[in-house]
């Protein structure tokens, strides 16, 4: 092994590089402890160096005397450059071969005959955004159980020579001794007959005998013997079967091995142990072979552990396999398709929604088939006190939420019986009781349609019918509602749908404030044609449609649904408010705080969360009052300390904010928030030396914390510490490649004019990511996180304007800070701009908007500075710094004329880049009227006509959504609208 450098430096493992190690399974299963790996220190490696290395396996036993066999699949996802195989077996011995493409050369010599393929990759398109790629790739779409290697080739002749040397292997391991007869003997004692001996001797083996992964044919081939196994208690699938089988055999029966693939198809042309990588159990029937030529039997896997008596997994079903019987032709069979029982899924739910939308309900599975064995793995594979963790996974995968509790589960082992198991599931806000009207979700899991096998193959293109290996299928749902008063509901509309091969129904009962839904769907064929495939994706539609059907709920109330229901408890209440806080639901959340407190004064957190909510909408003094008043009931609190730091941050009070941050930090030296919170706050007063350790310990406490690595970066770079700094950056953007992070590295550099191409490259990738989230805003449907990406591009839109002036692109740099500049009245952005009209020559620009920037937002002390500098006398005329103030709110303003009564409401206005940059103020495409009086509900038109104060930098065809306050006054016949700032946009109501 070498590493390469960049600079041609050359570095080799040696010798004490390698390490020979137990290989981990031997951890678990001693008796494996002759499976060994070879562990590699690599010397050096970094981004950027090659790494080359060669791996020789020989092999000093033969694993089949005589024979030979091979397969290879060769990369073609990524780049190569070339890559070898090459056989090199005697001449004239006859080989099975398979192969995709011919040998590229094949060659005889001195009585050895050698094979060579070659494979080169120099091009890999993974870019699927166009119609005709993604059609393209559909129609490549294989079938996974259809993939076979690139290159097979075994020197076996027949299957049957496959079989004969496999039986030769386990032969007098599975040859029960007098402890296997005596063990067998023991457990059959009270079968009545032979099928019940044997279901006796699967129930003890299966669940009783650990199973340890190694797959056939990695490490070894031979099965331990029985009498080993059963004194080990654990074994691979070959150990497992070859127990089983010894017993029964020591009970007068037979049973034979069966080799068998769990992901791929049989190829029958290549007889080859690498064609497979299980063992299972068949015992032979006195019936023999049937008319089909498939032999009768039971077919055991005792494998799994929890599968029922004669289940075979849906992988291994329906396929085809090695039959071994140890005195007769191994040959060729199909598994059976049917399960011992039908696919059988229940689930009855019965469910409360409280007055203020808290969902209680509790939910009763019974399965029987594929799913209870996917079920009876994972409750016996993890810790009863865990079994919590199973059931918010699936939960999660079948789209509820919720508080999962109450988890009770029947004996998993027990599979002589279909698994049960319930649990109770609670969640605030499921129903939104602050609007007039909503819809409610049916708490029901998504039905599982993966039963249908669809992909993005296109149908015409399709040869293979549509296999259903979970027919036949059963399942059942139904949820009983208890509604809350004061509503009304309209039930969904139920469905019926019928096919050959399946039906699913639905049906919706509503009984004054009581909602019964059910919902059932059976699968009847395991086949249907291959041209039916409009059909299948019809229905599958069909049952994805109900799922997302809704109760439609209208409050009864004449003030929107949202005043507050009486007779709610504290923490009912307090739950509610933490789950609108938590969608961003603002003022509903400090309405239900305040109920509670008003209940429990002193409640454990009520006062934190309330000033967490005041603190989202921009009320500091109120969200101080309750954080103090939080300290005052536990001066101990987890959170208080630190949250009133990010209150005084917010209205600038630094040393009260640095003060509450050390004092989080006397009452939990560890907190995860505290130091990094102080660290960033020495970082925007430019206290760089106390913000690196701070940072330093934030870091290590929570190491996996992009923005404290990029904060990090930067305080580094103000040490001028520039190497740790770019590591940190490099860790920042690793561990988080996303537009914020991109922007304020990018930032950090520009601003250090160090690396400005990588700058650059940041900068544009956070516009580019940014500007894919804001190309289909619409006035009707806007969310905070519209907003939150309108913030975010003014301020990536002066980063890379920023890059451009440092790189001397004035007139590029010009469009994009002018163009944030509007947007987001940022003093830095201000700042900005008045270097840049500097540079151009133009000082009383430079004047105007430093003197702007001086009483902006966020406010840099630079922005005063550089204003002085172009004063006379550097003396700051007050009446010109008012002024300035006075024009922020102008550029934001329009007039227009009005004939009607005082009146004052608020809009959503968007507007879209024009196609040409031309710099005229641009009119709003959409404007809806979002609150306020009544007169002005129909003004949305006449906004629409009104030219606003706003630029795009380009034309990339992205919509801005802005919030404009809209006041008109009866005595100037005016109306004036000043767009809020963003970053002052707190709710969407």
């Amino acid at each position: 092994m070498k590493v390469t450098k960049p600079n041609g430096a050359i570095t080799s493992a040696g010798p004490d590089s390698v390490q020979d190690l137990t290989a981990p399974v031997a951890r678990e299963a001693p008796v494996y402890s002759d499976l060994h790996q070879k562990d590699i220190v690599v010397p050096g490696l970094a981004a950027g160096d090659v790494l080359e290395y060669d791996v020789r396996v020989n092999e000093f036993e033969p694993l089949a005397p005589g024979q030979f066999w091979w397969e290879q699949q060769f990369v073609d996802k990524v780049i190569v450059l070339d890559e070898q195989l090459q056989i090199d077996v005697p001449a004239g011995r006859a080989l099975k071969m398979r192969t995709k493409g011919s040998p590229s050369q094949v060659a005889t010599a001195g009585g050895r005959t050698t094979y060579l393929w070659k494979n080169t990759v120099l091009k890999v398109d993974d870019d699927d955004s166009s119609p005709a790629k993604k059609n393209k790739k559909k129609k490549k779409q294989v079938d996974p159980d259809e993939e076979v290697p690139d290159v097979q080739l075994s020197t076996f002749q027949s299957w049957d020579e496959v079989g004969r040397w496999y039986s030769g292997l386990e032969r007098d391991r599975v040859n029960p001794d007098q402890t296997i007869r005596a063990k067998a003997a023991e457990l059959t004692a009270s079968a009545k007959t032979d099928t019940d001996k044997i279901e006796a001797l699967y129930d003890f083996v299966a669940p009783r005998y650990r199973y340890v992964g190694i797959s056939f044919g990695v490490g070894r081939f031979q099965p331990h013997s029985a009498d080993d196994v059963l004194n080990n208690r654990y074994g691979d699938c070959k150990d497992k079967h070859t127990l089983l089988a010894a017993l029964i055999k020591g009970a007068g029966l037979d049973a034979y091995p069966v080799l068998i693939h769990h992901a791929r198809k049989l190829d029958e042309s290549v007889p080859s142990p690498s064609q497979f990588d299980h063992v299972i159990t068949f015992v032979p029937l006195k019936s023999g072979l049937d008319n089909a030529g498939d032999m009768r039997g039971l077919w055991l896997d005792s494998t799994t552990e929890v599968a029922p008596f004669r289940m075979l997994v849906a992988a291994i079903r329906n396929k085809k396999a090695l039959l071994i019987p140890p005195n007769a032709t191994a040959e060729i069979v199909t598994t059976p398709s049917d399960l011992p029982t039908a696919n059988l899924q229940s689930l009855k739910v019965t469910a409360r929604i409280n007055q203020i939308g808290k969902l209680d309900a509790t939910y009763n599975f019974t399965v029987r088939g594929d799913a209870e064995l996917a079920f009876r793995i994972a409750f016996r594979g993890t810790p009863e006190a865990q079994w919590k963790r199973v059931i918010e996974y699936v939960n999660a995968y079948q789209g509820l939420s919720g508080e999962v509790d109450n988890v009770k589960v029947s004996d998993p082992s027990d599979t002589h019986r279909p698994l049960e198991f319930s649990y109770s599931l609670s969640q605030p806000n499921y129903l939104d009781w602050t609007t007039k009207t909503s819809q409610l979700a049916v708490p029901l899991p998504r039905l599982d349609m993966s039963w249908a096998n669809l992909t993005d193959q296109d149908d015409d293109d399709r040869t293979k019918p549509f296999q259903f290996p979970a027919a036949p299928l059963e399942s059942h749902e139904s949820v009983k509602i208890e509604l809350p008063d004061g509503y009304t509901y309209r039930a969904p509309v139920p469905i019926n749908v019928k096919r050959d091969y399946a039906r699913y129904a639905s049906d919706y009962k509503l009984d004054g404030h009581t909602i019964t839904v059910t919902k059932d769907l059976s699968l009847s064929l395991r086949e249907i044609a291959a041209n039916r495939g409009p059909d299948l994706r019809a229905f599958v539609r069909a049952v994805a449609a109900d799922g997302n059907q809704s109760v439609f709920v209208e409050s009864l109330s004449a003030n929107s649904g949202s005043s507050i229901p009486s007779g709610m408890s504290a923490e009912d209440l307090n739950d509610a408010g933490m789950a609108a806080l938590k969608n961003q639901n603002l003022r509903a959340a400090t309405e239900l705080f305040k109920k509670v407190v008003e209940l429990e004064p002193k409640h454990k957190d009520a006062w934190n969360n309330l000033g967490r909510a005041d603190l989202a909408l921009g009320k500091y003094d109120d969200a101080i009052a309750s954080f103090n008043k939080q300290i005052e009931i536990n001066p101990f609190d987890e959170f208080a300390y630190n949250n009133l730091g990010l209150a005084y941050q917010s209205q600038q009070k630094y040393d009260q904010a640095i003060a509450a941050y050390k004092k989080q930090l006397e009452v939990n030296p560890l907190d995860q928030f505290a130091h990094g919170n102080l660290g960033s706050l020495y970082l925007e007063q430019k206290i760089y030396a106390d913000s690196v350790p701070e940072l330093e310990r934030a870091v290590q406490i929570t190491p996996q914390n992009p923005g404290l690595e990029a904060n990090l970066g930067r305080a580094y770079l103000n040490v001028n510490q520039p190497d740790k700094a770019l590591a940190a950056f490099d860790k920042a953007v690793e561990l988080a490649p996303a537009p914020g992070i991109w922007n304020n590295v990018a930032y950090e550099l520009s601003t250090h004019r160090s690396h400005l191409d990588k700058a650059l490259t940041y900068a544009e990738s956070a516009i580019s990511a940014t500007e894919a989230g804001l190309r289909n805003v619409n006035v009707d449907h806007v969310t905070l996180n519209d907003v939150g990406l309108v913030m975010s591009i003014g301020s990536y839109w002066d980063t890379l304007g920023w890059v451009y002036f440092q790189n001397n692109q004035l007139e590029k740099a010009k469009r994009y800070i002018e163009a944030a500049w509007l947007l987001d009245q940022h003093s830095e952005v201000g700042d900005h701009l008045g270097q840049l009209y500097e540079k151009l020559g133009r000082k009383q620009d430079a004047i105007r908007h430093y003197a702007m920037a001086s009483t902006a937002n966020h406010k840099v002390p630079e922005a005063e500075q550089h204003l002085k500098s172009l004063l006379p006398d550097s003396r700051l005329d007050v009446a010109e710094v008012e002024r300035a103030r006075a024009d922020l709110q102008t550029m934001r303003s329009v007039r227009l004329p009005w004939s009607g009564k005082s009146a004052a409401g608020e809009f959503f206005l968007t507007f879209t880049a024009p196609t040409s940059q031309d710099g005229k103020p641009l009119r709003p495409d959409q404007a809806k009227f979002v609150s306020g009086d009544d007169a002005l509900r129909n003004y949305a038109n006449k906004l629409q006509t009104a030219a606003f104060p706003v630029e795009f930098p380009d034309d990339t065809p992205i919509k801005l959504v802005r919030r404009g306050v809209l006041s008109c006054t009866e005595s100037t016949h005016q109306c004036q609208v000043v767009l809020m700032l963003p970053e002052d946009v707190r709710t969407v109501d």
